[in-house]
């Protein structure tokens, strides 16, 4: 599996906006929590190559306030969301693809930069059409063992699962 020589965190890929990944809409936000992992930006980037056209990120990196606030208004959220701690990423699926189109570029991305397989959610969101709007997917696994350590025991082993669809 490949070690990441570069920064652990990035504040933007190649085909990401500032906009995308740290929303105005979320308010509480930090400066010093504007950074996503940087094997998260990569596998998108390369999601981006492979597909040839613009990927949309509907939600990047989130504030625990934000999280919170999208609970109440009755988002399906985690209690422990990788969003807040900058390892995920919610991507639209394309007008032309399915979620198992997406779901599979992205483990296809992960698997060409020699990275173990994104932990990877589009099931539970699918409606009456058969196929979600969105799939997140995260390198929650290469989140730092100091981030790690301060979750509960069954979430470290969620995050640690590789290659987990939900």
């Amino acid at each position: 599996m490949r070690s990441i020589t570069n920064s652990l965190w990035s504040q933007s890929g190649r085909y990401s906006s500032h906009g995308e990944l740290y929303p105005d809409r979320d308010i509480w936000l930090l400066p010093e929590e504007k950074v996503i992992l940087t094997c998260t930006l990569e596998i998108f980037d390369q999601a981006r190559e492979y597909y040839g056209r613009p990927l949309k990120i509907n939600s990047g990196r989130r504030s625990q306030k934000y999280q919170d606030l999208l609970t109440k208004k009755g988002y399906r959220t985690a209690k422990y969301s990788p969003h807040v701690l900058g390892a995920a990423l919610d991507v639209d699926v394309p007008d032309d693809m399915t979620d198992v189109d997406l779901a599979k570029l992205l483990r296809d991305s992960a698997a060409a930069l020699s990275y173990r397989v994104p932990r990877i959610g589009y099931l539970q969101y699918r409606g009456d059409q058969g196929s979600s709007s969105f799939v997140h997917f995260d390198c929650a696994w290469n989140l730092p063992s100091e981030t790690l350590s301060k979750l509960p025991l069954n979430v470290i082993t969620a995050y640690t699962m590789e290659g987990l669809t939900w």
